[in-house]
């Protein structure tokens, strides 16, 4: 028999440190596919990150039937219109970054949303011209809380993309009061200019 035994108050330690480098942002815990195999009820549960994120609808579920209270974030976001009932039922946040997303909200299922720009990734996030119009004028049911973009080369911090990607997210997000996240794991480790409002370490805390 194989057994693993996580550490949790390795965890703790670890956010900590990341805190520490980054004490200007709030922490977005990402604990996506059961927490990168740590198990993630018991991970949630051990952290004290203002919000957590997930891959898919279902673990946002998941975390909320096991009790969690805090922002769960879906980053996949809705994947069909018919998610958008279940993720109003457990208040779930969800990332929009296809305008097919945006197109799926209506007043009567209330949504909290990040939305997500594209920047230099060249796989997931919204045209910077979609993206501005939605965080100025959102459709019924769009709660617009969050902006963001996801860094492709953070683990190079010497790469000029990321310099190019802060940059445009910057452009992006010019004049748009809401707050905003783009580091993850390498970039909070990595890259000051990206600790923003929001951190989003995930393998990082393990």
């Amino acid at each position: 028999m194989v057994t693993v035994r996580v550490d949790l108050e390795a965890l703790r330690h670890n956010l900590a440190y990341l805190r520490s480098v980054a004490p200007g942002s709030r922490v977005m815990a990402v604990i996506k596919a059961n927490a990168y195999g740590h198990g993630a009820r018991d991970v949630a549960q051990a952290i004290d990150a203002e919000a957590l994120a997930v891959a898919r609808v279902d673990e946002g579920v998941a975390l909320r039937e096991a009790g969690e209270l805090r922002p769960v974030l879906v980053l996949e976001g809705c994947l069909r219109p018919s998610d958008m009932t279940l993720v109003a039922r457990h208040e779930l946040q969800v990332v929009v970054h296809t305008e097919a997303q945006a197109a799926w909200f209506g007043a009567e299922v209330p949504v909290e949303v990040w939305l997500k720009v594209e920047t230099g990734m060249h796989r997931l996030g919204l045209d910077p011209a979609v993206f501005r119009s939605l965080a100025s004028n959102p459709p019924p049911g769009m709660q617009v809380v969050g902006l963001m973009s996801h860094l492709a080369f953070a683990n190079e911090p010497e790469d000029p993309r990321t310099e190019a990607q802060l940059v445009a997210f910057d452009e992006a997000c010019r004049g748009l009061d809401v707050p905003r996240a783009i580091a993850n794991s390498g970039a909070v480790l990595g890259i000051p200019d990206a600790r923003l409002d929001w951190i989003r370490p995930g393998i990082a805390l393990f």
